[in-house]
């Protein structure tokens, strides 16, 4: 099942500041994300305590997309740098 990216504005700003090779990267993994936004892999992992709906977090390099699935949808939240952690953007619903 191939699904939709829909992505916030907060993440289309914090994309904006990326150099555009981290957005290539970036563009590359979401292209991938849609094919499978469960994939048992390393890089995808559910956020514990984050459920209803439950989110995810995919590294890409140093960046964390934070992200949810509904129905044929990805619902891409925020991205940020790993080196500033989830402190500056919690609570992580009020981005989807």
């Amino acid at each position: 099942m191939n699904y939709k990216l829909k992505v916030s504005n907060r993440f289309k700003k914090e994309l904006k500041k990326l150099d555009k090779e981290d957005i290539h990267t970036i563009k590359e993994a979401l292209d991938n994300l849609l094919k499978d936004p469960f994939a048992g892999n390393d890089d995808i992992i559910p956020i514990v305590d984050q459920k209803n709906p439950q989110m995810y977090r995919m590294r890409v390099g140093n960046y964390r997309i934070i992200y949810i699935v509904q129905d044929d949808e990805v619902r891409a939240g925020i991205i940020f740098d790993r080196k500033k952690g989830y402190k500056r953007f919690s609570p992580l619903k009020q981005y989807f």
